[in-house]
Formats: structure tokens, C-alpha cells, sequence
């Protein structure tokens, strides 16, 4: 059985400092690693950040708790998109009644961005070239 200053030491070892927590927070929330670097450790030099972020997000200790932040994050979620996508592609294929099957076609189109607005203007635009051209010579 470990002693209890082994013990101390190897949660010692495994804590995260309080810059990678940060990075780890921000990569978690915006996906961008050179973002969450300069965030986390007041670097304003992007090509610096880059490949410091590169660095440490290969580090298995931070590897392991950026995971573990993500499967924190979805928990959190009461539905992931794909299981929206799933239970709409049921209900449009299964659906009771037939207003329930084109709701949620519908709405599975508007997540997908099927549907685009479009708009048609007529304008008419006057140009005065002789007012542009005398402007120009003065």
C-alpha cells in the first residue's frame, strides 16, 4: 500500500496548474486551441500560441482532463445534435399523424439549412458620369 506522502505526490503530480485548467475550460467552450492559449497564459503572440497549444494539448495528463471536460459538457446536454437529428428521422418516418411527420421534416430541414430566403429587389440606380468626371478633374 502506497504512503500516504506517495499519495500526496501523485495527486500532486496529476493536478493541473491553474493556466492548463483555464486552457482546457476555453478549448472546451470554443474549440480553438491558439485562442484558448493566449487566453489562459496572456500570450498575444498567435504563431508563439499555436504551437505552444499544439504542445500541450498532446500532454497526456491534459489530453486526458480536456476529455474528461467534454464528456463533462455533454452530460450537460439534455440532447446531442445527432440524437435531435435521430428521434426527428423517427418521428418524420414513424410519426402518428401526418402533421407530426411534416413538423418534423421541417424542422430537420431547417437544422440541416435547407431552407434559404430569397428576395428579389427591382432597383433602379442613377449614375451621373459627367458630375463623377468633372469632380475628378478638379
Amino acid at each position: 500500500m502506497p504512503s500516504k506522502e506517495k499519495r500526496e505526490q501523485d495527486l500532486k503530480r496529476d493536478k493541473l496548474s491553474v493556466n492548463q485548467q483555464k486552457f482546457i475550460d476555453n478549448l472546451a467552450k470554443t474549440g480553438n486551441q491558439t485562442r484558448s492559449y493566449m487566453d489562459a497564459y496572456n500570450n498575444d503572440n498567435e504563431n508563439t500560441s499555436a504551437g505552444a497549444a499544439s504542445v500541450l494539448i498532446r500532454k497526456p495528463k491534459i489530453n486526458a482532463a480536456f476529455q474528461e471536460k467534454l464528456k463533462e459538457l455533454e452530460k450537460l446536454t439534455v440532447l446531442t445534435v445527432e440524437q435531435r437529428r435521430l428521434k426527428l428521422s423517427e418521428e418524420a418516418i414513424n410519426g402518428a399523424k401526418a402533421s407530426d411527420r411534416i413538423k418534423a421534416v421541417d424542422v430537420l430541414n431547417k437544422m440541416e439549412g435547407i431552407y434559404i430566403d430569397k428576395i428579389e429587389a427591382d432597383t433602379t440606380v442613377n449614375i451621373d458620369i459627367a458630375g463623377a468626371a468633372k469632380e475628378w478633374a478638379e
